[in-house]
């Protein structure tokens, strides 16, 4: 099978990100509760924020760094809804 690298290579050298599309006034239940899963899979994506205001859309980045794959994507849209996480292309 392909090995870490090899799998690296496939994806290019481009910056690692994911976007997380939430709601302007996240409960602080989910919050905490977004923090818990970011915070128990560390690795090496960026995370950014979409945020839907009155006057369109504000990205911000975090400081948080996770481990992007399905189990991930899994729970984070467990939390935010279908189609919310986003990996940056």
């Amino acid at each position: 099978g392909m090995g870490a690298n090899q799998a690296k290579g496939v994806l290019g050298g481009s910056t690692q990100a994911v976007t997380l599309h939430v709601r302007a006034q996240l409960p602080d239940t989910m919050l905490l509760k977004l923090r818990q899963i970011l915070d128990a899979h560390p690795g090496g994506y960026a995370v950014y924020f979409l945020i839907d205001e009155a006057d369109g859309q504000r990205r911000i980045k975090s400081s948080a760094r996770i481990a992007f794959n399905d189990g991930v994507t899994r729970e984070l849209e467990a939390l935010l809804g279908r189609n919310t996480v986003k990996p940056v292309v």
